[in-house]
């Protein structure tokens, strides 16, 4: 008659057998007892069920161990390498298609000018206020990116007539490089 088995037994029966052979095996020496045994066995019965015993208080620890880790996680967001979330996480929306910025707790913030934000305050995009000169000479003018300014006429006294501005260049946003990953949140 086959049992069924779950992985759960499996472990069990692995730290079982372990347990046992420790039990069973002789000490090195008379004055050293066998780790996790108070006295030798006097029956393989007994040897059985004190492997038994170590394997599920092993288990028990085990489990405990994973439940607090997955209390201490709970909220954590993490940066996968995947196209989906893996099982017990799932998508975190702020991050979608935005730079991660670390909440600056300094008072008054030196980094982020808004100063110390929630966890998961968004931001719009801004650009840093900020003006070019505009150098010209007769019939054009550099707007301070390295574009020529289309041409204009001068007036009677040899300046500028009408108005100007630099050529648009760049691309579709303003950017550092990167890496797009995908941020996932613990449930």
């Amino acid at each position: 008659m086959r049992l069924p088995v779950s992985k759960g037994t499996i472990v069990t029966l692995v730290v079982a057998m372990s347990a046992l052979q420790a039990v069973a095996q002789p000490t090195k020496s008379a004055s050293t007892p066998t780790p996790n045994t108070a006295a030798a066995c006097a029956t393989v019965a007994e040897c059985a069920q004190k492997a038994v015993d170590a394997a599920q208080a092993a288990q028990h620890a085990a489990e405990a161990s994973v439940a607090a880790l997955k209390a201490s996680m709970a909220g954590a967001v993490v940066a996968f390498n995947r196209n989906a979330c893996p099982g017990g996480w799932s998508l975190y929306e702020p991050a979608q298609g935005r730079f991660i910025r670390g909440i600056d707790l300094r008072n008054p913030g030196n980094v982020d000018p808004a100063g110390k934000r929630e966890p998961g305050n968004v931001q719009d995009d801004q650009v840093k206020a900020h003006s070019h000169s505009i150098n010209y000479k007769e019939g054009q003018a550099d707007g301070g990116h390295g574009y020529w300014a289309k041409s204009f006429d001068s007036n009677s006294v040899g300046m500028p007539g009408g108005t100007t501005s630099t050529r648009e260049g760049g691309g579709d946003e303003t950017r550092p490089k990167n890496v797009a990953l995908l941020y996932c949140e613990f449930k």
